[in-house]
């Protein structure tokens, strides 16, 4: 069995992240107390902005990206 790489791994977890922080958005977004210009929104978006800077740098390092 091929050891996985560490990179890999990372990608992963930040994928996740992105899409639990994807979901909540969507949550506050759905709930009618909040909108677009709330601070926590406006928080969520910018840790969105930073995990896909992130997704960016790592990726040339996956073999996710290496095998495409």
């Amino acid at each position: 069995m091929m050891e996985e790489n560490v990179y890999d791994k990372h990608y992963k977890k930040f994928v996740a992240y992105q899409k639990k922080l994807e979901f909540q958005l969507h949550q506050y977004l759905l709930d009618r107390e909040f909108d677009e210009s709330d601070s926590v929104v406006q928080e969520i978006k910018e840790e969105l902005r930073k995990l896909e800077e992130a997704k960016k740098i790592l990726a040339p390092k996956t073999t996710l990206y290496k095998n495409k």
